[in-house]
């Protein structure tokens, strides 16, 4: 067996999969409908992650980060429910005692 051979597979292997990991990165962040602000700052973010160590614990939480960007609903909207009635409610539903947290919140 060519010993050689098997070591320079299995040195560069790890590299590839580092390599296919940041480009399914770099792919997500294309790919998310992100504002600008945030688009600017996950291309930035991308740049400081390819010059790290893939190992580095800093490559980790920009990894976290990015992750967290694209995954959030950037495009999604709610309709805004201003009724301090129902902001009422919901206090007395989700929330319980706070009365003064609660009776400053619908000042």
């Amino acid at each position: 067996p060519d010993v050689g051979a098997a070591f320079s597979t299995i040195h560069r292997e790890p590299a590839e999969d580092e390599d296919a990991e940041w480009r399914e990165i770099e792919e997500a962040v294309h790919s998310a409908d992100l504002p600008p602000h945030a688009q600017e700052r996950a291309h930035k973010e991308l740049s400081r992650l390819k010059k790290l160590n893939p190992v580095a614990p800093e490559a980790a939480v920009i990894r976290s980060h990015l992750d967290w960007i694209v995954a959030l609903p950037w495009a999604a909207r709610s309709a805004d429910n201003l009724s301090v009635e129902h902001a009422s409610r919901i206090l007395e539903s989700e929330h319980f005692g706070l009365g003064e947290v609660k009776e400053r919140i619908l000042d």
